[in-house]
């Protein structure tokens, strides 16, 4: 129990209903990964249970204090940002770098320890760098940055 996940983050959860196989939680493998050990197609990635049936399905998981901002449009009144290696941002701001865009897998081993900082480090408001690939783990990325920041 506890310690670093081996691929970055929790594991992908299916849930299993009347309906069929459902993604539970997006995790370490993508859809179209998982979409080809299972040979089922998945069309929808979020249960329309009320109540959370798996970790991770709750509006907040993972949500530093720091309120983030998960937009495409930088506004300067941000104290830090969350962004990438490789990309200029306002020197206004502190730069909180999840890593390598060509590197999933370490953007989101990075992550919780990134969310941790801006507490750490007293950020108030921190702008999300949104703008990277919707696919295969970038799509866990974004599900995981979109509920820390709602």
């Amino acid at each position: 129990f506890g310690g670093s996940a081996q691929k970055g983050v929790e594991s992908t959860v299916l849930i299993s209903s009347d309906e069929g196989l459902q993604i539970g939680r997006l995790g370490a493998y993508s859809i179209a990964q998982l979409e080809t050990i299972t040979a089922i197609q998945f069309s929808d990635t979020k249960l329309t249970n009320k109540s959370p049936i798996c970790p991770g399905q709750k509006y907040r998981h993972y949500a530093p204090c720091c309120l983030l901002t998960y937009d495409s449009d930088y506004k300067q009144n941000y104290d830090a940002i969350l962004g990438f290696k490789g990309r200029d941002y306002d020197s206004s701001s502190k730069v909180f770098c999840l890593g390598d865009l060509n590197k999933p897998e370490e953007l989101l081993s990075n992550l919780y320890k990134k969310l941790r900082e801006l507490d750490q480090q007293g950020c108030q408001q921190a702008w999300i760098d949104s703008d990277f690939p919707q696919t295969g783990l970038y799509q866990t990325l974004h599900e995981r940055l979109k509920k820390a920041a709602s």
